[in-house]
């Protein structure tokens, strides 16, 4: 009998194993994004910086500010992108075939891969497609709009199918409500490409604790030449706190706003021995990583000398050299 009762707990618990792994697989990625957006894991309960390139889990958060927007690639070729100040999650869904995403609040544009299925889901209902082009917003009600394809939207009050150039009302407590509309009624599409790009320059040994100089330069990637427009202010952000940043070389802190003013601009860094990281983001600016290695400081260093003296003899000399 008690053989019996291990053997079952081992099955629950290899069973209860298989279901966390299956379920960590990543659903989507970062290709691009703009301005201030964060994420939170499904197990935190922190919100930080994005990075281009990394991937997200079910149950994983993705918000944006103010200036922020974001383009996501699904497993599926899918795409996804996130208009300013939205925030949605990733969630789960019994057919892995189905991705699925919770729109909390904000706009989202999809072109979705035909052939498969997608959900966004929101308190006001659900848009279902396969394989169709479509924009939805969240705030006190959900709003579709059509532009390719077909999206099934449904609550509890009802459903309607939605094709091309349509645009759908719903709220949580009313059926959907679909009528026909032109195409230059269509919400204006982010192409996500970007008008401007960051180089930076750094100048200076990278000693820890010593300051070093990071020149930035803001171009024009239409005509290739310095950006000469409105000021430009770009963010730098310390991702692990290991480093201060500072722009008038008095007040040091983990994060600072540099103003490019036409085309450049500077800031000055220090940081403690190893290797580091720090964002770069800025309202028109791709937002970028950066890692750096900062070498330890030497004060001083010990040689010891072997020789022969003048009288044949072996002799040992140590030296100590201090830098000033």
């Amino acid at each position: 009998m008690k053989f019996k009762t291990i053997a079952s707990l081992l099955l629950f618990l290899f069973l209860l194993c298989n279901v966390v792994f299956a379920d960590s697989k990543p659903v989507a990625t970062l290709t691009v994004f703009f301005g201030e957006v964060l994420y939170k894991n499904a197990s935190g309960s922190n919100w930080a910086l994005v990075k281009r390139g990394m991937f997200f889990y079910p149950g994983d958060r993705i918000a944006t500010k103010l200036d922020g927007k974001a383009e996501i690639y699904f497993t599926d070729g899918s795409i996804l992108r996130v208009a300013n100040e939205s925030e949605m999650e990733f969630t789960i869904q019994d057919n892995k075939k189905k991705r699925s995403v919770f729109l909390v609040f904000g706009k989202v544009w999809n072109k979705v891969t035909k052939g498969t299925n997608f959900e966004i889901e929101s308190i006001h209902g659900v848009a279902s497609v396969k394989g169709t082009e479509f924009d939805v917003a969240v705030k006190d009600e959900m709003d579709v709009w059509v532009a390719d394809g077909a999206v099934e939207i449904s609550n509890d009050k009802g459903k309607v199918l939605s094709e091309r150039n349509t645009y759908t009302r719903i709220k949580k407590d009313s059926e959907p409500k679909k009528e026909s509309i032109n195409q230059d009624q269509l919400p204006k599409r982010d192409d996500m490409q970007s008008k401007l790009s960051l180089m930076l320059n750094f100048v200076g040994d990278k000693v820890e604790d010593k300051p070093f100089i990071i020149k930035a330069a803001v171009k024009d990637n239409k005509t290739e030449k310095l950006y000469k427009g409105e000021v430009v202010e770009v963010r730098f952000v310390s991702n692990d706190k290991r480093m201060k940043f500072s722009s008038d070389n008095k007040e040091w802190n983990d994060e600072v706003i540099v103003k490019i003013t036409d085309g450049q601009g500077e800031l000055k860094v220090k940081g403690q021995s190893g290797q580091s990281e720090f964002m770069v983001i800025g309202k028109n600016l791709p937002g970028i990583s950066v890692e750096v290695t900062i070498k330890p400081e030497i004060k001083a260093k010990k040689i010891s000398l072997s020789y022969i003296d003048s009288d044949n003899k072996e002799k040992n000399l140590d030296l100590e050299f201090e830098r000033k």
